[in-house]
């Protein structure tokens, strides 16, 4: 399965959150920007899932692909380290979900291997 993760907020901050940079640091992640930037009606146009937290989209197109809202996870100003265990919950069963689509329209009984990068 190729997958391309693309971010962008509806009302990006200046910069990426020092809590956030912490967390992926000490995680052992890289920080892939400094500066976040807005979401476009591009990004909904070519999306096969969009992902929002929380986010207003009445000022953007439908997207392309499914919608999905995760409109419950708790506010990270809230409790960052349970906001991140939701999102990780949800990233996990989301690669499973698309996994078994991938799966099911091969049609040959065999899964896909995935790699993540």
């Amino acid at each position: 399965m190729n997958v391309r993760v693309v971010s962008g907020g509806t009302e990006p901050d200046l910069q990426v959150a020092p809590a956030v940079v912490t967390h992926l640091t000490k995680n052992g992640y890289d920080v892939p920007i400094a500066t976040p930037r807005k979401v476009t009606a591009e990004d909904f146009a070519t999306a096969d899932v969009v992902i929002s937290i929380g986010c207003d989209l009445k000022d953007l197109p439908a997207p392309h692909g499914e919608l999905v809202k995760w409109d419950d996870v708790v506010a990270p100003s809230e409790d960052f380290a349970r906001a991140d265990e939701q999102i990780r919950e949800r990233v996990v069963k989301l690669i499973d979900d698309l996994v078994r689509k991938e799966h099911d329209s091969r049609g040959d009984g065999r899964l896909p291997r995935l790699m993540v990068r």
